[in-house]
Order: C-alpha cells, then structure tokens, then sequence
C-alpha cells in the first residue's frame, strides 16, 4: 500500500504543552468523559459558554508560551518533505495558536487545518477534508498523533495507518474497539534500542550537524522506518511506500493535547 500523504496532530504529537487538559476540564465543569472540550462547549449556555472558551484560550496561549517542540519533530518534516510527501497540520487548537508555533519554529506544511475551519477530531471531515484538497484517498494516507481523539477520526475517516506517540495512559480507555495503530514510545537519546538499525537500513532525513540532532532523526524516522516483523504485513506496507519514489501528486499551499 502506497503512503501519498501524512496528517499530523500538534498538541502532545510535534509541541509539548505543560499544559494538564483534566484540570482544564475541570475548572470549566467538563467531565473527562473523553469527548472534546469543543462538543461540550457547544452544549452550554451562551454565558457559560463564553466563560468556558476565554478559559480555553488563556490556556492554549499559556501551552503556547510555555511549551516546546518535541524533540525531532522537525527531522520527521523534513524527511517526510524529502521523500516528495505532503503533510497536512490537523488540530483542535485555534488557527492563532498554530500559525504563531509554525512560526516560531519555522515549520511548514502543504495545508494546515484547525478548529476555525469548522472541523475538528474526532469527527472525520477533520481529516477527510485536508485529503481531499490534497487529492489524496484516507486509505493511502497516514495519521501521526498521541490520543484517541485522532484514532477515533482516522477510524471514521477510513484512514488505515495511524502512528500514535506516547498516548497518555487516561486516553486509553477511550480508544475505540478494533481500532488499528502502531504505538512508538518517545525514548531518551541514551536507549540504545534507537541506534540498532538492522543492515542495509538508510536513514534519509537531512544531515544535522550535531549528534543530538542525528539521533532525533533516526527517533523520527524509525517510527516509518523501524524493523518490522515479518508477520505485520501493514507496517512492511507502510515502510516500502516511504522507500520508494511516489507518483507525482498536487500541493495545496495556505498561509502560514493531550487533545483538547
């Protein structure tokens, strides 16, 4: 199977916010039912809904402030840029708070989509939206994320390989059954699992000069590029379409956790 695209999640996936949503929740009078903040707002009077969305906002500016990108985030866009295949930037945080990170450390994708645009995970058209304008079916796409709001929308959207990255241990219980995804655990640079690439292995991503950097690459990139075993037929499909050159296919350019 042919990967033409990757759908990433921001929040918890490429930036760490110090930011615990639980307690966010809480102080809005949201349970921590495992739908997002977003659908209950909805469901509020207007005075507590506006209450609840200030309270929202001054939150993500904070986890703007105060967070980081992950370590190697940068080195899975380039790569994946590398290898000619476009990403789409899917979140639930406003279109305010992702342009100023995209800014901040200069990071670039083919489209981004936020909750501004009117879609949000874990409804589908969050993700079948970007793919659509990118021209790219969910089944020959990719879903990078860290929760079940983004294993719940590639399920419903159809999108077939879905990578998540440390989920926290309270998403768990929402993941929805039969759902399929490949789990990568973040690790420190001195596992020395992450520099046991087996032979004829070729790491692709831009030279770095220093060696934290390299080995943030190889963290990244091993998520697509790792061993597998031979009975797990998808992930041997998901790393020979990233080793292959793809057809050519359209851009779509704009301007410019865990989940909410």
């Amino acid at each position: 199977m042919t990967i033409r695209a990757v759908l990433l999640d921001m929040d918890g996936t490429l930036f760490l916010a110090p930011v615990d949503w639980r307690t966010v929740r809480r102080a809005m009078g949201i349970p921590n039912d495992g739908r997002p903040i977003l659908d209950h707002l909805r469901g509020l009077p207007q005075d507590k809904r506006l209450e609840g969305e200030r309270i929202l906002a001054a939150h993500e500016a904070e986890a703007v402030c105060k967070g980081r990108l992950r370590p190697g985030a940068r080195e899975l866009l380039s790569f994946l840029r590398g290898r000619g295949i476009p990403t789409a930037l899917v979140t639930n945080n406003s279109r305010t708070s992702a342009e100023e990170i995209l800014r901040r450390y200069g990071l670039a994708f083919d489209l981004v989509v936020t909750r501004d645009d009117g879609v949000y995970k874990p409804h589908p058209e969050a993700l079948l939206l970007p793919l659509r304008a990118l021209g790219v079916p969910p089944e020959e796409a990719a879903l990078v994320g860290d929760s079940h709001l983004d294993l719940l929308a590639a399920h419903r959207a159809g999108v077939r390989e879905v990578i998540l990255v440390s989920p926290p241990g309270w998403v768990r219980e929402h993941f929805p059954t039969g759902a399929r995804f490949h789990e990568h655990r973040t690790c420190t640079r001195h596992d020395p699992s992450w520099l046991n690439s087996s032979p004829g292995w070729t790491l692709t991503s831009p030279p770095r000069a220093d060696k934290v950097g390299q080995l943030h690459a190889r963290r990244w990139c091993n998520v697509f590029r790792r061993r597998p075993r031979q009975s797990d037929r998808r992930l041997l499909a998901l790393r020979r379409s990233l080793l292959h050159p793809l057809h050519s296919h359209p851009h779509v350019h704009t301007e410019g956790h865990p989940a909410h």
